[in-house]
């Protein structure tokens, strides 16, 4: 394979990456071949591997650097995921086995998510009750103080610790899905270094 059909093939497997991304990596493969002064008879499959491999490895880099952009919103992690499955299917492993990695993957993110929603949800429970706590308090006042009192200071403190508990539940579901996203990444380049 030349480098013309390469750099083609290579376009072909990126169409989905946002186009300065695309371009990015097109100019490098590019910039590459003038440096190295490789013409249109050489092999570069050779020495390159497969343009599969390549944009794997290009799609599997870009979701990874994606999700570890912070304060990116949820969305942008939700399509990190999807180009992590879409390096899978860019990468020349056989099918079935690139069905069963999106499925390990996406029952992973579903458990994760699963869990974060609901750990999120039973925080939100958890500061209804401490709000309904503390109105409490404040309606009791007038007719019992120290048990007023009592009510508010305690609905105060379970709302600070279901504050705490939601906010620890974000950062945790972010860290697990970095982690998943790096694993599904290492995993994808040693399946591809075996390739080569």
């Amino acid at each position: 394979m030349n480098k013309t059909e390469f750099i083609k093939e290579l376009k072909i497997k990126l169409r989905n990456l946002p186009s300065q991304e695309l371009n990015d990596a097109l100019s490098y493969y590019n910039e590459y071949f003038e440096d190295a002064q490789i013409d249109d008879t050489v092999d570069v499959e050779k020495e390159l591997g497969s343009p599969s491999i390549v944009a794997s490895q290009i799609l599997s880099d870009y979701a990874v650097k994606d999700i570890q952009v912070k304060d990116k919103p949820s969305k942008n992690k939700v399509s990190s995921i999807w180009f992590i499955i879409l390096a899978i299917f860019a990468s020349p492993i056989a099918l079935p086995l690139s069905f069963a990695m999106v499925i390990l993957i996406g029952s992973l993110v579903f458990t994760i998510g699963a869990l974060v929603f609901s750990l999120g949800l039973s925080s939100v429970g958890v500061l209804v009750s401490g709000i309904l706590l503390f109105g409490t308090g404040i309606l009791s006042v007038m007719s019992d103080f120290s048990s007023a009192i009592l009510f508010i200071g305690t609905g105060l403190l379970i709302c600070g610790i279901a504050l705490l508990a939601f906010a620890g539940t974000v950062k945790l579901g972010n860290m697990v899905l970095k982690s998943i996203l790096s694993w599904s990444n290492n995993l994808l380049k040693k399946v591809n270094k075996n390739k080569k």
